[in-house]
């Protein structure tokens, strides 16, 4: 009776797990390799038009025919990026084996098939998806490309976007949730155009905010570096250092003003840190690039009204 109460439940959660994918890709084909033991899990976050899914999954085959497709076609394109495991996706007669420091790119209007972690129990992973029209580029243009890797340039910038949404949701306010939508989506559309040679179908407020979310990253990698400047920072990003100050000041600041505050907030933070009590204080300026400490003084007070001693004495607990 066991053996049936588990065969059962298993086949509840497959169809349950099929019910879930046709919802957001259409009619689909899921084929575990072990029935009998096999398990799903998927969670959304809904950042406006895009919706970001961390999910887990036993191994198992998915495709989606030309049948299925003309049976219904929801018209998005779906970023898989797999985080534990592997994965491997063939769409537009290309085969593609994934790691973790790869994307898979598909749409729904074509074909595709999918085998997941051939070789492991469980594969973890984040799915982004995001409607057709949310892109300037014909579909057929976008079915060309299968994937992309995700440890350099802008794959690079959109993993570590993704990881960062999924790692801590309950940080951004209902009102964040559709522009980290837009930033995402801007950041895939600037991927693929580079990757179709098709600058001209971007707007460009498209690529000016995937240009900032480049800047900002690049900025917060670096903070420690005493010498980082303007100069760096434009060579860095491929672009003038006068485009870089436009750039900033079309977000209402300097390129001065951003790295002494993401500088002064990451004091603020390591100031009433437990496991650095025992750092001095001009330490922990240093380590963020303050390399004078009556300057740092000065600055932090001017940012939140009390000075580092008086913000580090306010962490502390009074003996009883």
């Amino acid at each position: 009776m066991g053996d049936a109460n588990k065969k059962a439940e298993a086949a509840e959660r497959l169809e349950a797990w099929r019910a879930q994918v046709v919802r957001a890709l259409g009619p689909v084909e899921i084929n575990p390799r072990d029935p009998e033991r096999f398990d799903a899990d998927a969670s959304a976050i809904l950042l406006g038009n895009v919706a970001v899914s961390v999910l887990t999954a036993s191994p198992c085959q998915g495709r989606r025919t030309p049948k299925m497709i003309r049976q219904y076609d929801p018209e998005v394109l779906q970023l898989v990026l797999p985080t534990r495991g592997n994965l491997a996706v063939s769409q537009s007669h290309t085969d593609l084996p994934l790691r973790s420091t790869d994307f898979a790119l598909y749409g729904t209007s074509y074909p595709w098939e999918m085998h997941i972690g051939a070789n492991v129990t469980t594969l973890s992973g984040i799915v982004a998806t995001f409607p057709y029209n949310l892109f300037p580029f014909p579909v057929e243009k976008i079915a060309r490309l299968s994937g992309f890797p995700a440890y350099a340039g802008i794959g690079a910038l959109l993993r570590d976007f993704v990881l960062r949404i999924v790692a801590n949701p309950a940080q951004y306010s209902p009102a964040d949730l559709p522009r980290l939508g837009m930033t995402l989506t801007d950041l895939l559309a600037t991927h693929i155009a580079g990757s179709l040679d098709s600058h001209t179908y971007i707007p460009l407020e498209t690529h000016q905010r995937a240009v900032l979310v480049q800047i900002y990253a690049f900025i917060e990698r670096n903070l420690a570096n005493s010498n980082l400047d303007p100069e760096m920072i434009a060579a860095a990003n491929s672009i003038s250092v006068r485009s870089l100050h436009r750039y900033l000041r079309s977000e209402g600041t300097t390129v001065a003003a951003w790295v002494r505050e993401q500088r002064l907030r990451r004091c603020h933070r390591d100031l009433v840190d437990p496991a650095l009590t025992a750092r001095p204080i001009s330490a922990i300026a240093r380590s963020w690039g303050f390399t004078d400490p009556a300057h740092f003084s000065r600055a932090f007070r001017r940012a939140y009204g009390r000075t580092p001693q008086e913000h580090r004495n306010s962490s502390r607990i009074p003996a009883e």
